[in-house]
């Protein structure tokens, strides 16, 4: 509850109007697509797969599209896909749930991806009265 889909969601538009977008849209949260077509303007180079699991939409978007930046939300136990984008010169954006940065390196999905340097940053929200808002910015090192 602290705006991460959201914030996922703008970031994805911001995105896709300069670079190839593609969003694994789990569970139709970020685009909420209908009939084939997202409802939600997510950028003009953004692609989705919708109802993808994490992993397999990832390998697909991979093999298939040739997206310069994926992004998920709630990112789980993906390490060995999200480490084949790294490979291939994608760049990844995820969301994860965690109270804190030191919890987020310290949770089995995530802290493999932290240590192996799958990420350049964290940025944390706030909750509460503050949703939306950024509480820190970790680099990650």
């Amino acid at each position: 509850s602290s705006g991460k889909t959201t914030m996922l969601r703008d970031l994805a538009k911001q995105l896709g109007a300069r670079h190839k977008v593609c969003i694994i849209d789990e569970r139709s949260e970020l685009a909420a697509v209908y009939r084939g077509e997202p409802q939600l303007d997510i950028g003009l180079n953004t692609d989705v797969l919708d109802g993808f699991p994490k992993g397999d939409g990832i390998m697909a978007a991979l093999r298939a599209l040739s997206p310069e930046i994926i992004l998920c939300d709630e990112i789980g136990g993906d390490y060995d896909e999200v480490s084949a984008c790294l490979n291939a010169g994608v760049r990844v954006v995820v969301t994860a749930h965690a109270d804190s940065f030191d919890q987020l390196c310290r949770r089995r999905a995530t802290a493999r991806l932290i240590e192996t340097g799958a990420f350049d940053m964290a940025v944390m929200l706030c909750g509460g009265e503050k949703i939306g808002q950024i509480d820190d910015i970790y680099a990650i090192t």
